[in-house]
């Protein structure tokens, strides 16, 4: 980012081993958000907006927060369930950003760090 030096520390608060009780601890410093869901699984989207954005949003995260939301899967375009628009009308009522990434072909994956970070020192840098 601008030949910025940053440090991201990544907390995967879905992993076996987190609960929601313990997860208010990390956003509460987070600068950044990365909420992820399966392209793939209309279910995984729709738990993305009921219990994911709701949690965050009890836990008092509602600014000075770059929020990303990542459609994984990228790559299984003809196994898509999660339309565009939808996720369009998610982002627009967010106000965050929105990239699709590919773990397997490894589409987008650094660059949805970096759009994150940019957007970061855009919002929120001192400089």
């Amino acid at each position: 980012c601008d030949n910025r030096t940053i440090k991201l520390r990544c907390w995967d608060t879905i992993a076996p081993g987190f609960s929601t009780t313990i997860t208010p601890n990390f956003y509460r410093g987070a600068n950044i958000l990365f909420l992820a869901f399966d392209l793939t699984k209309k279910e995984s989207f729709e738990n993305l907006k009921s219990h994911w954005i709701t949690h965050i949003n009890s836990c008092g995260i509602t600014n000075n927060v770059v929020r990303v939301i990542i459609g994984c899967k990228q790559d299984l375009e003809s196994d898509r369930e999660v339309k565009e628009d939808m996720i369009e009308n998610l982002c627009r009522s967010l106000d965050c950003q929105y990239i699709e990434t590919s773990a397997k072909t490894g589409r987008n994956v650094n660059h949805a760090f970096q759009m994150a970070c940019e957007k970061f020192l855009e919002e929120y840098s001192d400089d």
